[in-house]
């Protein structure tokens, strides 16, 4: 009987102990499992003070950036439109030649978009209000009829007969419209002094002819008109 107790008393232990043993394996497995799942919330948030840095760096790159050139040189630009859409560029220093755009270029900080002309026809009319206000803004002298003994006046204002004499009739009147328009009264004097030029001595109808103007009067018009002023028809 004393064996039998001893026996059993035996078994409780070693079953006491398999159940301690249980319980540390279980409370082990928790540990460990609770440390892998706080590993990756560590290594996270580690990787994300390790970026900052990085960062950082592009902001300082990027504030060293150049700002963008406004044109060659570092000359400023500005993007003129003639009424048929065509683009063209000139420096803003030449602009200035006009009253019009100098006042635009004053009054905007930025002038980005294209400007448009609605009074210059086509692109070849803008072609020549450039040239001839970059030329006018590179010369010393400016006014093409004052008196200036070095000569640089006379050289310029044939330089600006040049520029119009082989235009059209049609080409003249484009230009006579987009330098009154932008208000260039130098380019508008040389438009007008071709223009006399063009007709000077010529009778009516040979006027018309150069000028390509419409003769849309009846004869029974024409000879009312020419009854009521007949000084009209000495030539």
């Amino acid at each position: 009987m004393a064996e039998a107790e001893g026996e059993k008393k035996g078994a409780m232990a070693a079953a006491e102990g398999e159940k301690k043993g249980a319980m540390e394996a279980e409370e082990g497995e928790k540990q460990a499992m609770a440390a892998a799942k706080e590993a990756p919330v560590e290594e996270k948030r580690k990787g994300a003070e390790g970026a900052a840095a990085p960062e950082e760096e592009v902001g300082e790159a990027a504030s060293e950036k150049p700002q963008e050139a406004k044109g060659v040189d570092g000359v400023k630009m500005i993007t003129l439109q003639s009424a048929d859409g065509e683009e063209r560029s000139m420096p803003a220093a030449a602009a200035k030649i006009s009253v019009v755009l100098s006042h635009m270029i004053e009054d905007a900080s930025r002038v980005e978009d294209a400007i448009w002309i609605k009074h210059c026809a086509t692109g070849r009319t803008l072609d020549t209000v450039i040239e001839y206000c970059v030329k006018h803004a590179a010369e010393p002298v400016n006014d093409a009829y004052s008196d200036d003994p070095s000569g640089g006046a006379e050289d310029l204002e044939k330089w600006d007969r040049k520029l119009v004499d082989g235009l059209s009739a049609n080409d003249l009147y484009d230009l006579l419209l987009a330098a009154n328009h932008l208000n260039i009264q130098g380019l508008l004097g040389v438009v007008c002094q071709r223009t006399a030029d063009m007709i000077k001595g010529k009778t009516t109808q040979q006027i018309r002819a150069t000028l390509n103007i419409t003769y849309d009067l009846t004869p029974a018009d024409e000879a009312e008109f020419l009854r009521r002023y007949a000084w009209s028809s000495a030539e």
